[in-house]
């Protein structure tokens, strides 16, 4: 018996070392950057670091602009559970960093953005994305938009209702049609017992529970959207289904110029998993406009 119960609280040990090591990484590193991080990691004699903060329903968001003097800016929002921190690798790229200055947000609940606390509602977090870049709207010729995943459904909503603002959207793996996506077992756990997760853990969670009525709601607006649409999508994908792109395409004005890449045998996390691939595609993607003025 004595035995028995050792090696209990030896695997209970192991579990409670695990889970303080995933907490831990949840919290700090891997998920988020303080400004003073931001600046150290990015800026030089050539790029300037400005980081802001909008206030919006008593929250914090905080957006970090990475200033090169382009002419031309692309904004990036991430998906879940992430930060902006995620996109540091992309704006350091030297020959994307050639031709545009980023902007990077915050979404509500991840980063610095009032960390723990959503907004659920993707039509906010696109209001939110729109009182941002507006912000910067005269100082660039034209302005671009990269959305991941749950990212790319607020840059979905962001085109639909302010349809004049971006020029060009890549949206990457992204949730855009209700109920083609795959829910874990464990969601419904963490949607019942929030407090036994990290915050990180729970915001994202929030956010998928939320997602369908969400996309329900953003069904009749695809056709609002004017910009030129790249989608990039794993065949594979068993995470957020390629019959998303179908789904949408069946509903975007025949007016709008899009293309769809399409990866084979990729995973949902293309940017992780595939970054040549993501920075080769938006390298093409933004000299695909200027090609246009030739």
């Amino acid at each position: 018996m004595k035995r028995g119960f050792s090696v209990r609280r030896i695997i209970l040990l192991i579990v409670v070392i695990v889970l303080t090591f995933f907490i831990y990484e949840v919290y700090t590193v891997k998920f988020r950057a303080t400004d003073a991080e931001y600046v150290e990691q990015i800026a030089n004699d050539a790029t300037n670091v400005v980081i802001n903060y909008l206030p919006y329903e008593g929250k914090s968001i905080r957006n970090i602009l990475v200033n090169r003097n382009k002419e031309d800016l692309m904004v990036l929002l991430h998906g879940s559970p992430s930060s902006s921190v995620q996109w540091i690798p992309l704006v350091k790229d030297t020959i994307l960093s050639s031709k545009v200055d980023f902007l990077m947000i915050d979404r509500p609940g991840y980063g610095y953005s009032s960390f723990g606390n959503p907004i659920l509602s993707v039509r906010k977090q696109a209001e939110i994305a729109y009182k941002i870049i507006r912000k910067f709207e005269e100082e660039y010729t034209r302005i671009f938009l990269f959305g991941t995943s749950y990212g790319g459904t607020v840059a979905s909503r962001l085109l639909m209702d302010y349809p004049d603002l971006i020029d060009g959207a890549v949206l990457m793996s992204s949730s855009m049609a209700p109920g083609e996506e795959y829910i874990y077992d464990i969601s419904y756990t963490i949607r019942e017992v929030p407090w036994l997760f990290p915050p990180l853990i729970v915001v994202a969670n929030h956010e998928k529970m939320g997602h369908y009525d969400q996309l329900k709601e953003m069904e009749p607006l695809w056709d609002k959207i004017k910009s030129k649409l790249l989608f990039i999508h794993s065949t594979t994908d068993d995470l957020i289904y390629p019959s998303n792109i179908q789904y949408v395409l069946d509903r975007l004005s025949t007016n709008v110029n899009w293309d769809t890449v399409w990866v084979k045998n990729g995973e949902h996390s293309l940017y992780w998993s595939d970054r040549e691939l993501v920075k080769k595609q938006l390298n093409k993607f933004v000299d695909s406009f200027s090609s246009l003025l030739l």
